[in-house]
């Protein structure tokens, strides 16, 4: 058997248009059976499409490095001048600068070996399982109810199941999908991943991807509107917030509600769960929890990864 070049960004940049599509063609083999190439997109990204239709890219393997380190950072302007108020209000931070605070809040400057991978564009919730035709919860409980299209309804028990039902609508209202939470464990959700054919990314993959090539605070660059709150960010104010990265990926967008699940089981990245933003603290903390390497170190982490997000990947060669 023919040895292939290993999938590198740097071999990535200097391909030509018949070596990349040579290599697609023997990446779309390596993913689940269903799977397929879709285009390249304008930007030069392989774009494919797992079972079910969900659209991921190819990210070619790297040497690179994540973290956060203050030694090498310069803080914009905006963030020196609204720190020593922060400081002065938040009792957690009273005795930091603005530098160990983006210290403390951010994983550690590290060099990571990325392997190449094909990622899911966007993130899922997990936790759900899907109730058949007839099953006696989903009739009753949406029998009678005006279903909109496109829509998702939700409900905090029904009956002895206890669990939270989801009813999902198309375009057409009649025809709807039914789905239960089930509890579900950090080991649980890897197993179903691997049993799949996917894995998670790992935190070093996780902020490689987030940062889409950038070595910046932020996946756009290390300054943010300060005088508001991402969550009521829309896409024609901040198109970088709310649009795809640099690999086609869209990390969270404007919403700080929902953190990432990783292979590590106490990291979540990319958000809080909404807790800095209902707390209604200073604009800059509520912005880092979008930062790339951000590391939760205030509010625990919860076991339980039902109702929480993780984006599938394959690790391909």
């Amino acid at each position: 058997m023919a040895q292939t070049t290993p999938i590198t960004q740097a071999w990535w940049t200097t391909s030509t248009e018949a070596e990349r599509a040579a290599c697609v063609e023997r990446v779309a083999s390596q993913l689940p059976k269903g799977s397929s190439f879709v285009s390249f997109l304008a930007s030069g990204v392989a774009l494919f499409e797992f079972p079910g239709g969900a659209e991921a890219v190819l990210v070619p393997g790297n040497r690179a490095k994540v973290g956060f380190s203050a030694a090498s950072f310069v803080p914009p302007p905006a963030m020196v001048k609204v720190w020593p108020a922060i400081r002065d209000s938040v009792e957690l931070y009273e005795k930091k600068t603005l530098l160990e605070y983006l210290e403390w809040v951010s994983s550690p400057l590290r060099e990571a070996e990325v392997p190449a991978l094909v990622v899911e564009c966007r993130k899922r919730q997990q936790g759900w399982r899907w109730l058949p035709d007839g099953d006696p919860a989903a009739d009753t409980w949406v029998g009678g109810r005006a279903l909109e299209p496109n829509g998702v309804y939700r409900s905090n028990s029904f009956g002895d199941r206890m669990g939270q039902l989801r009813v999902r609508t198309g375009p057409d209202p009649s025809q709807f999908e039914v789905d239960e939470r089930v509890k579900t464990s950090h080991s649980e959700l890897i197993a179903s991943l691997g049993a799949s054919g996917y894995r998670l990314l790992t935190a070093d993959e996780w902020e490689y991807c987030c940062g889409g090539g950038r070595r910046s605070l932020f996946r756009w660059g290390d300054e943010v509107p300060l005088g508001s709150y991402p969550d009521d960010i829309r896409q024609e104010q901040m198109p970088e917030l709310c649009g795809g990265n640099g690999l086609g990926l869209f990390i969270n967008q404007n919403s700080t509600y929902m953190p990432e699940l990783v292979a590590e089981p106490k990291v979540r990245v990319g958000g809080d769960g909404g807790n800095r933003l209902c707390a209604d603290l200073p604009s800059l903390l509520v912005w880092m929890v979008l930062s790339t390497s951000f590391r939760e170190r205030v509010y625990p982490v919860r076991e339980r990864v039902d109702g929480a997000y993780a984006r599938r990947a394959v690790e391909v060669e």
